[in-house]
Formats: structure tokens, sequence, C-alpha cells
């Protein structure tokens, strides 16, 4: 009996494979829509950016909102500065389909935010990640306000350490100013429009508003809802914006074979979120492997035959 039990192993395990394949995340079209990436409609918590589970996205939460200080509510600090609510980098997530890069980021920043404000920063990808030796190859346009280069555009970077701008603070959080060489390269805010650069193309969804979810219905214990629009958290300004994009995955040629992380800040570097991603196989690998299983279950029925 136990040929017959290998055979019936290899061929679950086959349809298994090929299941999963099938039921691929939902498609890009839905990433602008936090119902895409939170297991829960927003109630006014940190625990309302929990991912979806079993979904393949990976999230990290840094939400400051509950940390007011005496400088009133707008500049409580974040890490390493101050900024309040406006200068919030909330949560990240990141979903390696099989066809795409998806990334969402939670913010109090808007992309045009009040006159004398910092601007958002880049999406920053560490293709071959490796903790304490960063290396952002991959730039993505967040503010289409250099040289050309368009909300939602895709570029190589040439040098990685010098084609970056960086923050205001040191990496022991110590204020040094734009510019200066002692700034924190681990945490870079904008490319450089005069870099060496490489156009790899455009992001398929771009997507720079206000931060929505699908099943929100009516007001919440916590927050006040315009819409479907998370609007002000108890008598605080806490306002969400979603900052959104999807990648065909091979828009990054072999970069995507290896691991990677993914940074946003703004271009102070107030405050960053950075997540490395659940990875998925390529279809080509999946099909491979399916191949291979129902080629052995189908010798082994040969055999007994």
């Amino acid at each position: 009996m136990k040929p017959t039990f290998l055979i019936d192993r290899s061929l679950r395990t086959a349809l298994t494979l090929w299941a999963l394949l099938l039921s691929a995340p939902a498609s890009a079209d839905s990433i602008t829509d936090l119902s895409h990436w939170l297991a829960n409609r927003p109630t006014g918590s940190q625990d309302d950016w929990t991912v979806q589970a079993g979904s393949g996205i990976k999230g990290f939460v840094e939400d400051n909102g509950s940390g007011y200080s005496s400088r009133g509510n707008d500049h409580w600090y974040l890490d390493p500065g101050y900024g309040g609510q406006l200068y919030d980098a909330e949560a990240i997530f990141v979903e390696l389909t099989s066809d795409r890069l998806n990334i969402a980021v939670v913010t109090g920043m808007p992309q045009t935010p009040p006159n004398g404000s910092w601007l958002p920063g880049d999406i920053a990808i560490d293709f071959g990640y490796q903790p304490g030796s960063p290396s952002f190859e991959i730039g993505i346009v967040t503010v289409g306000d250099r040289s050309g280069m368009a909300a939602g555009a895709v570029y190589r970077v040439g040098d990685t350490r010098n084609d970056w701008n960086y923050g205001i603070w040191d990496e022991d959080g110590g204020y040094v100013g734009l510019g200066s060489n002692a700034a924190d390269r681990a945490h870079p805010t904008y490319m450089k429009g005069d870099g060496t650069l490489t156009d790899l193309g455009d992001s398929s969804i771009f997507y720079y508003g206000d931060a929505r979810y699908t099943d929100m219905g009516g007001s919440s214990t916590n927050y006040a809802e315009t819409g479907n629009r998370l609007g002000a958290l108890d008598s605080g300004d806490d306002r969400h914006y979603l900052l959104a994009v999807s990648i065909e995955r091979s828009l990054f040629g072999d970069l995507i074979d290896n691991d990677f992380m993914v940074h946003w800040n703004m271009r102070c570097n107030n405050d960053f979120l950075q997540v490395d991603p659940a990875r998925v196989p390529e279809p080509a690998t999946v099909l491979l492997l399916l191949t291979g299983l129902l080629g052995v279950t189908g010798g082994r029925r040969l055999r007994r035959g």
C-alpha cells in the first residue's frame, strides 16, 4: 500500500500548489482601498492597521497618534523628529504576487501639504537587503516636481548613496539640517532630479489620496467619517491618507529575485517606515514544480500498472 500512499500524497501536493496559484491575492485595482490591506475596519486605535490574515501581505505599524506633548497637538514627538499627525508615518504594507509588487503607506501627510510644510518623500526599495548596509536601487516618485519626474514613475538609481537626498537628522536623532553629510544615510528621502537615474516606466496604479475603507458606512466609536474617508480622531486632527502603488513585477528585472526592503518617509525624515515583504514564487517556478510532481505521480501509476 505504500506506493499508493506516495502517489496520493504527490497528487495532493500538486493540486494544492495549483490551487495556491489560482487563488492569487486580489487584483491590483483594489489596493487603493484599505479593505484590501486590513483585517478589520478602523476604529481609532493602533490595531486598526492589522493586516489581512493569511493574505501574503507583510506590514509594519508605527502609529504615534496617541503621543501628545506639551508642545501642542500639532507638534508631538514622532522619532526622530516632531511634527504631529501631519508628519506621522503610521503603517506600511507590501504584497508580492506572481506578477505585481503592491505597496501601501498610511500617513497623516497629504500629497500636497500646507504651505511651509515638508513634502512627502519617495518610496525607496533596497534589493539584496542586508540589515546595517542599506543600498536603495529603486525609487518611486510620489510628488512630481523635479525635472519632469512624474508621480508614479519608477527609476533605477545609479549611485545608491549620492543620488538620494536625506533628512535633517543624524543616525542618533540629532538635528544636522538639510544637505548635511552627517544626515542618516539609512533613510533616504527623495531622489535627486540631477542624479544618475534610469526611467524604468510608470506604476500601473498610483494613488495618493484620502484613506478609505469600503465597509465603513456609519460613524465608528472614535472616528468621525465623511463618506468612507477617515476623518477626526476624538478632538484631534487625525486625517489619514493612503499612498498606494502597483508595479509590474517584470519592471524590476532580475532585482526582484533578491530579498528586499521597502522604505518610505517624508523629506525631513521626521518619521519613517520600512518593511521586507513575504515572497511569492514566480508562476513559471510553480508550474515547473507542478509538472515535476505530476510527472512523478504519472510515472508511479504506470509502474504500478
